[in-house]
C-alpha cells in the first residue's frame, strides 16, 4: 500500500478495507520517507508491516510470506 497516493492516500485506503470492506488481507505499507512516526501511525492504524523506497524486492517476499504465514 503506497502511503502517498493522488485521490486517496494509504491511511485512508487502509481504514477503507478494514473498516468499510472488513477485510483483514495483509497489508504491507510502501513509503519513501519512512520516520518513526510513520512507521508507528502504520501499525497503529492495522497495516501488518511497511517498507521503505526503493523496494528491495527480496525484503518485499520475505514481508509477504511473512504475513501470509500468520
Amino acid at each position: 500500500m503506497d502511503l502517498q497516493m493522488p485521490k486517496m492516500n494509504g491511511f485512508e485506503a487502509n481504514n477503507y478495507i478494514r473498516n468499510k470492506m472488513n477485510s483483514q488481507i495483509p497489508i504491507i505499507a510502501l513509503t519513501a520517507d519512512v520516520t518513526l512516526m510513520d512507521v508507528a501511525k502504520c501499525m497503529e492504524v492495522g497495516m501488518n508491516d511497511y517498507i521503505s523506497k526503493p523496494i528491495d524486492e527480496k525484503l518485499l517476499h520475505g514481508k509477504m510470506i511473512s504475513c501470509l504465514k500468520k
